[in-house]
């Protein structure tokens, strides 16, 4: 089922009907990201949900970068070379991403230098660039 996002839509104008409390409406604002954040781990439809997230940003002038809706036939494919449990299931490319990087740790961990770079390597060649920070590592779509 895909994420509902009507009951923060009425919160929000709830906050904005209350004297314009925008306070009320940014914590409504970030409990729908996280919410979001959540369901996408989980692979459910977000499509509405964003659009609604998008929509009610705009209404306290927040502009949104639009996502980059990436294939993820060449995460999957990439997934199934290091033999990750998930490759093939419905998910989007971000969720492969995310499962490659845990992969790369793994190796990182256990020194395994070659395996680790040809994973970065070939995230790479795909356009996602990574970014190891002492918070764990970070990744973006370049294309």
């Amino acid at each position: 089922h895909p994420l509902d996002a009507e009951p923060y839509r009425q919160r929000f104008v709830e906050a904005m009907d209350d004297d314009f409390n925008t306070a009320q409406a940014v914590a409504t604002l970030f409990d729908l990201a996280r919410e979001i954040n959540r369901a996408r781990e989980e692979g459910t439809p977000l499509t509405e949900a964003r659009k609604t997230f998008r929509e009610l940003a705009e209404v306290l002038g927040l502009t949104l970068k639009e996502e980059v809706h990436l294939d993820a036939a060449p995460f999957i494919k990439l997934a199934r070379k290091y033999e990750l449990s998930s490759a093939g299931k419905d998910h989007p490319a971000s969720y492969y991403i995310d499962r490659l990087i845990e992969k790369r740790d793994e190796f990182r961990r256990a020194r395994d230098w070659p395996n680790a770079d040809n994973i970065r390597n070939s995230l790479a060649e795909m356009g996602t660039m990574l970014e190891d920070t002492p918070q764990g590592t970070k990744w973006r779509q370049e294309r």
